[in-house]
C-alpha cells in the first residue's frame, strides 16, 4: 500500500494500480489509476526497493509495472488505460526482453 499527500488529503493507492513511476528533476511521479501523484525532492532509487513484483526499471528515470503494459513498440510502451510514455528503444528493448523472463510474451 502507498500513500500520498495531494491537497491537504492522504491518498491510499495499492501497488498494483500504479501504472508507471517516473523521476522528473527534483521530484517523483506516480501515474497510478487514480490520478498522478508527485512526491517532492525524491529520488526513484528510493522507491525501487519498497515495490513488489511485475516492476521493472527500464530506464534510470522510470519505473513501470509490467502487469499494465499493453503494447511494447520500439521507443514507446502503451498502457492498458492508454496511456503511453516515450523511451528511448533500448530502454523497451529491456522491457521486452523483462516480459519475456516473466512469460508475458513469446
Amino acid at each position: 500500500m502507498l500513500y500520498f499527500k495531494k491537497e491537504g488529503e492522504l491518498h491510499r493507492v495499492r501497488e498494483a494500480e500504479v501504472i508507471y513511476i517516473q523521476q522528473l528533476k527534483r521530484d517523483v511521479v506516480f501515474s497510478t489509476e487514480k490520478g498522478e501523484y508527485s512526491v517532492k525532492n525524491y529520488k526513484i532509487a528510493g522507491v525501487e526497493n519498497k515495490l513488489k513484483e511485475n516492476f521493472f526499471k527500464c530506464h534510470s528515470y522510470m519505473i513501470v509495472n509490467t502487469a499494465k503494459i499493453d503494447i511494447v513498440r520500439p521507443g514507446e510502451v502503451v498502457f492498458e488505460n492508454g496511456s503511453t510514455v516515450g523511451m528511448c528503444r533500448a530502454a523497451s528493448d529491456r522491457i521486452r526482453k523483462e516480459l519475456k523472463t516473466q512469460n508475458v510474451l513469446h
